[in-house]
């Protein structure tokens, strides 16, 4: 029988195995709440009488299901990484199961890298994809791994100042800021190429060499300019409420005389 892996680790919770914590049912709760497919599943599965919940005799089914299949999996992952045949994994075997795990997770997180970020994933496939098969082979991940690792040795040399091979805080803290300074940059390429007519603007008025770009010294007069024109904006907003609330507190004397007025008349009738 065939169960996928959001449906066994449902079904782990649900049923409270040991390898649970407490509450195996509060976190079964939470599960299916994020995993709304595995929720299906299992209540297609298992839920017979269709009443949102599994009865003992459905969680004994699924019970037995979930058994079958973590034995399964571990004579799979025995007969696999069981060197000696010995019917155990020793510290040695046990070590390379560890990393065909941790391969495994960097393999999940390289998946949703590359769906949470598919131009950047262009990019790299056109750059490392040498036989322009749309995959990465195990020499093209090599070549990509070795460039990554070369970029941060490159990162961490730039950064490193007291040359002890590791970032302290202070390090890290200017690592950030460089990291924040490229990003604007990005945000800053982005704006101009969506608003060509608005940078023109700004070269005609702040590109005092009129080379076509803004060096250093015109980007801090530009970066006053607009934090000056904001102090404007906001000074004006903050007269504009003041006189606003100025309105309003003559409105409200203006009807409280009214309403006053009406009352003397009221008593004199």
């Amino acid at each position: 029988m065939k169960l996928t892996s959001s449906l066994l680790v449902a079904l782990a919770l649900l049923l409270g195995c040991n390898a649970m914590a407490a509450h195996p049912h509060k976190r079964a709760r939470r599960f299916l709440r994020k995993h709304p497919k595995a929720r299906k599943e299992v209540k297609e599965k298992y839920d017979r009488n269709q009443d949102g919940k599994l009865g003992p005799c459905e969680r004994a089914r699924a019970h037995k299901d979930l058994n079958e299949k973590i034995k399964e999996r571990r004579d799979n992952i025995r007969e696999k990484f069981d060197k000696n045949d010995d019917g155990k994994l020793n510290a040695n075997e046990r070590s390379h199961l560890r990393e065909a795990c941790k391969k495994f997770r960097n393999h999940k997180h390289f998946l949703a890298w590359k769906k949470s970020h598919p131009e950047l994933w262009k990019k790299v496939k056109a750059k490392y994809d040498a036989d322009g098969d749309g995959k990465l082979n195990e020499a093209e991940r090599k070549a990509l791994l070795e460039a990554c690792q070369e970029r941060r040795e490159a990162i961490k040399s730039k950064f490193d100042q007291d040359g002890d091979g590791k970032l302290s805080n202070d390090e890290r803290a200017e690592l950030r800021k460089a990291i924040r300074k490229h990003r604007h940059h990005k945000h800053f390429q982005a704006w101009k190429n969506n608003h060509p007519k608005i940078w023109a603007k700004v070269l005609k008025k702040h590109d005092a060499d009129g080379d076509g770009k803004i060096s250093d010294e015109e980007r801090k007069a530009l970066i006053e300019a607009i934090r000056e024109k904001h102090e404007d904006r906001k000074e004006k907003l903050e007269e504009r409420r003041e006189k606003l609330k100025t309105i309003r507190e003559k409105i409200k004397e203006r009807r409280e005389a009214r309403a006053g007025g009406d009352e003397g008349d009221d008593a004199d009738f």
